[in-house]
Formats: structure tokens, C-alpha cells, sequence
């Protein structure tokens, strides 16, 4: 579990070095409080990757194609509202990212449980600013965890972790 301070305003750069940084090639959802959001991540040209949107407004057979693409790996990152929290077993999904805290701990557990299924490892990550520091503080309480803060990765972390890959390719 990784905490990101990230002000509001500035959450879009921060989530494009956040996918760029952690995504790798797995499978990413990214989950946003309001469809409006979700709608603004998905038309956003701050993500460079294969992207699509699902929430409430979306008619469910859309809902259950798009989940079915998801599945078959037919894009990468997922935007989603709590619509897509429970009840889904979408295997791979390797991270998480809440572009801010969702309302309740209950939540935050449904959010994080999509990766780290069946054994596998994943990563849930969740941007916050200095008006939400309590209300993390009480999630990691009330869910028994420890939440690491290191900050929104530099352009030379983001190099260094392009070189690195690059690297594993040849």
C-alpha cells in the first residue's frame, strides 16, 4: 500500500508518472470517486495507455463487454467508480490507484482487494492531500496496515526505471 501527497489540481500529471512508473504491462484499474472524473481521466491525453471507462451511466452489457475486454487483456488501464470495487474477480490486475481517498475504509479495502488476488503480488496506490493525512491515518488503522509515502517518482526515477526496463529487453 503506497500513500502519494498529490494536490488536486495536479492529479493528472501525477497519475500519468504513476502509470508510467509502476505500471509495467500488467493490468491497471484506476478508481475515481465521481463519473465526471472518470470521464475526464478517460478523455485526458496525460494517458498514454490503452485506456477505457467504466461507471454507473454505462449501460451494464457495455459494462460486462468492457469488463470482458479487460479480462482478455485488450487494453491496459481500466477507469472505473466503485461500480467495478466488488464483486468483479479480474485476474493479473497488478496495481491500484485511487486518484484520492474513497469515502470510507470499507471502500479502500474493495478498491485494494482488486489486485493481489490468488496469491499473486500487487500494488495499491492512493493520492492524498494535506486535507485527507487524518482520514488515511484512520484507513490504515481500521484495515491493519502501514501505508509507505514516497512521493510522486522524479524524472530521474522515471529514467532510471525506463533504462532498467530497456535493459531487461535486450
Amino acid at each position: 500500500h503506497i500513500a502519494i501527497e498529490c494536490p488536486y489540481r495536479e492529479r493528472l500529471d501525477c497519475l500519468s508518472k504513476v502509470l508510467n512508473y509502476y505500471g509495467g504491462t500488467g493490468r491497471i484499474i484506476v478508481f475515481t470517486s465521481t463519473k465526471a472524473d472518470a470521464n475526464a481521466l478517460l478523455l485526458s491525453d496525460k494517458i498514454t495507455h490503452d485506456v477505457e471507462c467504466m461507471h454507473g451511466d454505462i449501460a451494464q452489457n457495455q459494462r460486462e463487454v468492457t469488463i470482458k475486454r479487460f479480462k482478455d487483456a485488450k487494453f491496459q488501464v481500466l477507469v472505473a467508480t466503485d461500480v467495478a470495487s466488488r464483486g468483479l474477480d479480474i485476474p493479473n490486475v497488478e496495481l491500484v490507484i485511487q486518484i484520492e481517498p474513497p469515502k470510507d475504509t470499507e471502500s479502500y479495502i474493495h478498491r485494494s482487494g482488486r489486485t493481489a488476488r490468488a496469491g499473486k503480488s500487487g500494488t495499491c496506490i492512493t493520492f492524498y492531500n494535506h486535507s485527507n493525512v487524518e482520514f488515511l491515518h484512520r484507513i490504515e488503522d481500521l484495515a491493519g496496515i502501514k501505508m509507505d509515502k514516497p512521493g510522486i517518482p522524479s524524472d530521474q526515477d522515471m529514467l532510471k526505471a525506463k533504462t532498467k526496463e530497456v535493459l531487461v529487453k535486450l
